[in-house]
């Protein structure tokens, strides 16, 4: 379904800890207003319909719509001007 790096994982159990209330991590993909697709993520609970994938002991969700574009995805950790931001390769190379 998808993959997470390492240094991913590590990351996201960083903030799964500091939180302390949700599940897992879900992500989402989300339309911009100037067009393109981002990836958003917020910290949840499984909802019905929800692929569940499960990281050494973490879990993800992918709602049904986001599903079909993050198959096969792998999603990581990018350094650029911003600072540090999770980002999603999918296997035609696309980054969400």
């Amino acid at each position: 379904m998808i993959e997470i790096s390492a240094r991913a994982l590590e990351k996201l159990r960083a903030i799964h800890a500091a939180a302390g209330s949700a599940s897992g991590l879900r992500l989402f993909l989300e339309k911009e207003p100037r067009g393109g697709t981002s990836l958003g993520f917020l910290l949840d609970e499984p909802r019905p319909g929800d692929a569940i994938v499960s990281f050494e002991g973490f879990s993800v969700f992918i709602d049904p719509h986001s599903r079909a574009r993050l198959e096969g995805a792998r999603l990581d950790l990018e350094t650029g001007p911003q600072g540090v931001r999770f980002v999603a390769i999918t296997p035609g190379g696309d980054r969400l």
